[in-house]
């Protein structure tokens, strides 16, 4: 039986990862790969102090921030995937010295990342989970900042590493790739307090294009060693921002995006995150695109044809009862159809195209036909009518 249901996991996810958006919790299969470029611009608005309360830049001071990340991920098993990354930032300042606005740049390698992800197996088709660790090496090191001196560079970042741990899920509703999206994760940075990440969407997919719209942000378990003594905080050249060197940070941003499948490999998306509240941070806004490039293994193909192969009976719908809660197919127990044999309906194309509909159990055979009741419906339509076929699986007594 937990082969049975791996397998209908498995048939699901293949379907789902066949929609313009992916989501989080939907690991590569076996031997599959993925190339991902993701980059944006922030640009901030206002500041917020460790208090929460706002401080306005002044004097035409400002700060924004273009980053970019390079990402490829490979499905070593079909629960397992690994993903290695780079990312790269250009920080922008603006500053006033007292009688003059200064603008100060700084551009590299921000930092490199690792990461393990491990799909859990459901019963439920509808419902995918993921479990993760990732951790960040900090490509350089950042050095406390002299006033006295001239003609310092801004900071990268914060400096530093990060160990994630996070939790991914999905749940479809309605059609596929249409649904909720949630996950939270523990974030461990060597040089600010530890946190927690979060993020709510609601996905809608239709054709060739994704929707979404949600929020995400940061709760700060507030840890850090300057807590009760912010002045004795190290300090790190980060201009008219208060974006860096942050204690205790805090932000919630809400976001709508738009995806869009090129073809059955290239993916592309663009978003809009829109900062709402924080603390000891910078509020402002963000514009975010994404190009991934993902191949899915024939792996996926070739359990499909040996689980249809492995079903032992093939038959037509002859009757669908008003509610299309019974069928009668053409097949019965001259045929090898036995009381209490499972049978799932799949619609079929003259492409070979198999989308699983259906499943019911045998309630009565006869020599040629039976009656299937359906126990479980999948997607939104619940319907049989059209070109449909039954597939009876004889290891299922």
């Amino acid at each position: 039986m937990k082969l049975f249901f791996f397998l209908i996991l498995f048939a699901q996810v293949g379907l789902l990862a066949q929609d313009a958006y992916i989501p989080k919790a939907l690991n590569l299969q076996k031997k599959s790969y993925e190339f991902k470029l993701d980059g944006g611009l922030h640009a901030s608005s206002t500041r917020v102090d460790l208090n929460g309360d706002e401080k306005s830049f002044t004097n035409g001071e400002g700060f924004s921030r273009a980053f970019s990340r390079l990402t490829a991920s490979f499905g070593w098993t079909q629960e397992i995937q690994l993903s290695a990354g780079i990312n790269l930032v250009n920080n922008s300042i603006t500053v006033f010295d007292g009688s003059k606005t200064e603008n100060v740049s700084n551009a590299g390698v921000e930092s490199f990342l690792a990461r393990a992800s491990y799909a859990f197996n459901s019963k439920n088709p509808k419902w995918l989970s993921q479990a993760y660790v990732q951790f960040t090496q900090s490509a350089y090191t950042n050095t406390p900042y002299n006033a006295s001196e001239p003609n310092a560079t801004i900071v990268l970042g914060d400096g530093g590493n990060e160990l994630q741990i996070g939790y991914n899920t999905f749940y479809q509703l309605g059609g596929l790739g249409t649904g909720l999206e949630a996950g939270i994760a523990y974030n461990a940075p060597s040089e600010l307090s530890s946190e927690i990440l979060y993020h709510v969407s609601i996905v809608w997919s239709q054709n060739r294009w994704s929707f979404l719209g949600g929020v995400k942000g940061i709760r700060s378990l507030s840890n850090s060693e300057f807590s009760d003594d912010p002045a004795q905080q190290p300090q790190i050249y980060n201009g008219s921002t208060f974006l860096f060197n942050s204690i205790n940070r805090e932000i919630m941003s809400a976001s709508v995006s738009a995806y869009y499948k090129w073809n059955s490999r290239l993916r592309l998306g663009a978003s809009l995150e829109q900062d709402l509240s924080g603390q000891s941070t910078d509020l402002g806004t963000r514009a975010l695109f994404s190009i991934g490039y993902r191949v899915d293994s024939l792996y996926r193909e070739k359990r499909e044809k040996v689980r249809f192969k492995n079903y032992g009976i093939e038959a037509a719908i002859e009757k669908i009862s008003s509610q299309n809660n019974y069928v009668v197919i053409n097949k019965g127990f001259i045929d090898g159809v036995q009381r209490g044999m499972k049978f799932d309906f799949f619609a079929y194309d003259f492409k070979g195209g198999n989308k699983l509909l259906a499943r019911g159990i045998v309630l009565k055979t006869k020599s040629r036909e039976s009656i299937i009741k359906i126990k479980t419906w999948f997607g939104s339509s619940k319907s049989l009518e059209g070109d449909v076929i039954a597939r009876g699986d004889i290891g299922s007594l």
